[in-house]
């Protein structure tokens, strides 16, 4: 899951081919400190953490992310000078952008690709490693997606209601559109159980514009304050039985009847997650291909889910599943 999140991102984004995935590339092995700094509140403060190894490291990630980016770009204005067919990429947007704008500059353009890859990949720690041939971490797309399928593979009756939104598509051309995807209601409701149960980023971090009053406490202004989705999420007066998996939780009418902060799962407000659709796109597509070609259940004797947080969930010794090819 991690691969294939990871390739379509470096495609969709910066442009290189799947097939042509850079193993390499910084935004495989990029480390946010943000846990240690949570951890260790003083690190919170600028000026202390500029002092730590920490800082450092961090700093020679965000050069490594730019030049890398720097050396795409350069190299697709010159393949676009030379006559080269645009891609459907967000850096070949924003090429486009530049060209009409000239105020807006590569260095724009770096900064905005930059920005867009690591609100996607959200990662605590993931990298390739050589030897073993694989991702070391997990990226939260793909662990939402991975979690996605073991409450599908753990409950049957939700799997085949998926399936028969699926058979309800036509997909006699071989290309799913966009128009297909915002058919898949109730797949979707799947994701956000998952997220609600789950959500990629279970703590959020705020500073108070101007003094707040929250009943007889009043929070001044200048204050850095965490906000817990998962403890949001899981308010019983919200969502009753809140343990439970059930993506009705999530049908048109329910979601109308909630408070719009309720589900925080991509924060909320001007300082929201950037990649959300992007997202949602990439969960919603890869789960459809996927459970058209395979029935989901689960691994005798790997039926729990046992999941710790560190940036993003994890769960603990993997998730195990069966998958069984579809007769049609």
């Amino acid at each position: 899951m991690n691969e294939c999140v990871l390739r379509i991102l470096h495609d969709g984004i910066l442009g290189i081919p799947m097939e042509n995935f850079d193993f390499n590339s910084p935004f495989t092995h990029y480390y946010l400190h943000a846990f240690e700094r949570i951890r260790k509140p003083w690190l919170l403060i600028e000026p202390l953490f500029s002092l730590t190894p920490l800082s450092n490291d961090q700093y020679k990630n965000q050069d490594d992310i730019y030049s890398y980016t720097k050396e795409i770009l350069q190299r697709r204005i010159t393949e676009l000078r030379n006559g080269a067919p645009r891609k459907m990429s967000l850096m070949d947007f924003f090429i486009k952008i530049s060209e009409e704008h000239p105020n807006f500059t590569n260095d724009d353009i770096i900064n905005e690709i930059t920005t867009f890859m690591s609100a996607t990949i959200t990662i605590s720690r993931l990298f390739y490693h050589s030897e073993r041939k694989k991702f070391q971490g997990q990226e939260s797309v793909a662990t939402t997606m991975t979690f996605t399928l073991y409450y599908l593979a753990k409950h049957q009756d939700v799997q085949e209601k998926v399936m028969e939104e699926q058979r309800s598509i036509n997909f006699d051309k071989g290309e799913m559109t966009l128009d297909m995807t915002k058919q898949m209601a109730y797949l979707k409701q799947c994701i956000n159980e998952t997220l609600r149960l789950y959500p990629a980023g279970p703590v959020l971090a705020r500073i108070t514009t101007e003094d707040v009053t929250v009943g007889e406490i009043t929070i001044p202004r200048g204050t850095n304050l965490f906000i817990s989705p998962c403890s949001t999420h899981r308010l019983e007066h919200i969502y009753p039985d809140p343990e439970m998996f059930d993506p009705e939780r999530f049908s048109a009418d329910n979601i109308k009847k909630r408070h719009p902060y309720a589900f925080i799962p991509f924060s909320v407000g001007p300082r929201n997650c950037i990649g959300y659709k992007f997202a949602y796109l990439e969960m919603i597509s890869i789960l459809s291909t996927l459970l058209r070609n395979y029935h989901v259940s689960l691994v005798p004797g790997k039926e729990n889910l046992t999941v710790y947080f560190r940036i993003t969930p994890r769960a603990k010794g993997g998730v195990w599943l069966k998958l069984t090819p579809r007769k049609s």
